[in-house]
């Protein structure tokens, strides 16, 4: 029977691992209430690190060395009884998928690598039709305000080509709005602008891009797709309760999120944080609402439970899936005399 290329086996055993672990750190946060996103955000980051880590810190398995066994000539002389084979149609096997399975990961790969570059291109033109924001406008004034009150320098500049905020760079870091914002309340301009400027302080773009890295290349597991989701829930919010803190403003700040419910679209080929993301808006709204809480001693003992529960899932799933390395080569043979024969045979 053919064996299943080894590199195909850990990368399953592997992916079933991950799926484990994750699924198993979903229903403890739930059974144990964690909400706090400032707790989550670490929680699933270390998730994510925990689960690339995988191969690197669980024992392979290194299987023996199986002698092949060794026929005689007078054994091979005999031909083997012909016998007919019934005609039937088979799938095709493992070892035949494996290597095409592996072609289109490494496709998907390059294709998702591609889209991100791409979208780094756009984001450079976006920024190159966009204009400033008249000095002498009201919305200047406003968003300056925001500027000392969050300690966060970036430009804000107008764009006819997206509907929603759109915060991204390094050195010069640049806030896209979309043209319509200086027709807004002034009340939704300040919680925007913190919003996008709190971004910018925490350095957030660098994290997304790094994500957005992580998802290009492990495109093909779900597990590490719900992660990076949970990981910019969380992610933002935090930005949400620190904007309701500085601003005092929970209401405007709420009706602003709204305000933009119908800005996506022209953003999802952007690799840059949207100041709404669709799955997001329920839970988002819904922390705002009401106040999370958790004493600092069921705080401690969740996190003591935690890590025991997903070390014990770890080994367990380790131990059911294990990874393998190539298996030792066999030792050679030694001649009559004590030195080893290199020809595999014993003189």
């Amino acid at each position: 029977m053919m064996e299943i290329p080894l590199w195909f086996s850990n990368l399953v055993f592997w992916s079933v691992q991950v799926a484990l672990l994750v699924l198993a750190a979903a229903l403890l946060s739930r059974a144990l209430k964690l909400r706090q996103p400032r707790v989550l955000l670490a929680y699933w980051r270390s998730l994510l690190a925990i689960g690339l880590l995988l191969p690197l810190i669980e024992p392979w398995h290194r299987p023996a060395h199986v002698a092949t066994p060794v026929l005689s000539a007078d054994f091979l002389a005999v031909p083997p009884p012909s016998i007919p084979a019934p005609t039937h149609w088979h799938l095709p096997s493992l070892q035949t998928m494996a290597p095409i399975l592996g072609m289109a990961i490494l496709a998907g790969m390059v294709l998702r690598l591609a889209a991100l570059a791409l979208g780094l291109l756009k984001l450079r033109r976006l920024r190159q039709a966009s204009s400033p924001i008249p000095p002498s406008s009201e919305s200047a004034g406003i968003l300056q305000a925001m500027r000392d009150l969050v300690a966060a320098p970036a430009e804000f500049r107008l764009s006819t080509q997206v509907d929603s905020p759109v915060t991204f760079g390094f050195v010069t870091p640049v806030i896209l709005l979309p043209e319509r914002f200086t027709s807004l309340d002034p009340r939704f301009q300040s919680a925007i602008a913190c919003h996008e400027l709190l971004h910018v302080r925490r350095r957030d773009w660098a994290h997304h891009l790094g994500e957005e890295n992580l998802r290009a290349l492990f495109w093909f597991h779900p597990a590490v797709a719900w992660l990076i989701s949970r990981v910019r829930l969380a992610r933002e919010q935090i930005v949400d309760l620190e904007v309701v803190r500085l601003t005092e403003a929970r209401k405007p700040y709420l009706e602003a999120l709204l305000e933009f419910t119908d800005g996506r679209a022209s953003l999802a080929a952007i690799p840059a944080p949207p100041f709404l993301a669709e799955r997001q808006l329920i839970e988002r709204i819904a922390l705002m609402l009401k106040e999370v809480r958790m004493s600092r001693k069921r705080l401690i003992a969740s996190l003591t439970v935690i890590p025991c529960c997903l070390a014990l899932v770890i080994a367990l799933a380790a131990r059911a899936f294990p990874l393998k390395a190539a298996p030792r080569p066999p030792p050679p043979a030694l001649k009559s005399g004590g030195q080893p024969n290199l020809a595999g045979g014993v003189a």
